[in-house]
């Protein structure tokens, strides 16, 4: 009777199969990445931009706390949750105390604070795109790319602006790589052929005064 040999392929989805049900077994949970969510990171990056500039004056704090209410309330109706006042209120009230907005503030002009963002979020649930929301946050595009922003746009530089950056800067970034590789294939790179040859661009002929002839 034959032996049956399985492939690499195979082999190697029969053993992930076997620990797949080794760990339903064992009663371990089986990691999964998390679908990306774009009202979560932008929570996550103006959280970022709140501390990048605290201490912020009590008068510019609704800027900040309004587009975060509304991303809290957009998260809580994906997720399947009710997107009350009270829940709302509640989770800015103890990210707040993690960002280091609380330490600023008094609890009464903090729930004051709260309590008017908040409800100016459910009066106006929808959210701002990308470069509406950085004009909001007063974000520039150097603080946009020290914090790695990359959800929210910038005051002062439109996306078409960004989009020609980044092509540029990942031309620049490709030529680097292309000519980092070329050396290690053991190419020698053109200054320093350039240098040891003596060779460069200027025309032997016109130091002899010779003119080229062009046929009419």
């Amino acid at each position: 009777m034959g032996v049956l040999r399985a492939t690499g392929g195979n082999h190697v989805g029969f053993r992930n199969r076997n620990a797949a049900s080794s760990n339903k077994r064992r009663g371990r949970k089986q990691w999964r990445r998390k679908p990306f969510s774009l009202v979560a990171q932008r929570m996550r990056e103006i959280e970022r931009i709140i501390r990048f500039r605290l201490p912020i004056k009590t008068a510019d704090l609704k800027r900040y706390l309004v587009p975060y209410a509304q991303h809290i309330g957009q998260h809580l109706r994906e997720c399947g949750k009710p997107a009350t006042h009270s829940e709302i209120a509640e989770r800015i009230e103890i990210k707040s105390k993690v960002l280091g907005i609380a330490y600023y503030l008094s609890e009464q002009q903090l729930d004051a604070q709260i309590n008017a963002a908040v409800t100016l979020a459910l009066k106006h649930p929808r959210l701002d795109k990308a470069d509406a929301l950085g004009t909001r946050l007063s974000l520039t595009f150097e603080d946009r790319a020290v914090l790695r922003i990359t959800t929210i746009g910038a005051c002062d530089v439109t996306r078409a602006q960004r989009m020609r950056l980044r092509r540029r800067n990942k031309r620049e970034r490709d030529r680097k790589r292309a000519a980092r590789k070329r050396v290690e294939q053991g190419a020698t790179p053109r200054a320093q052929y350039l240098a040891a040859n003596g060779t460069s661009r200027a025309k032997p002929w016109e130091r002899q005064g010779i003119q080229p002839t062009i046929d009419a």
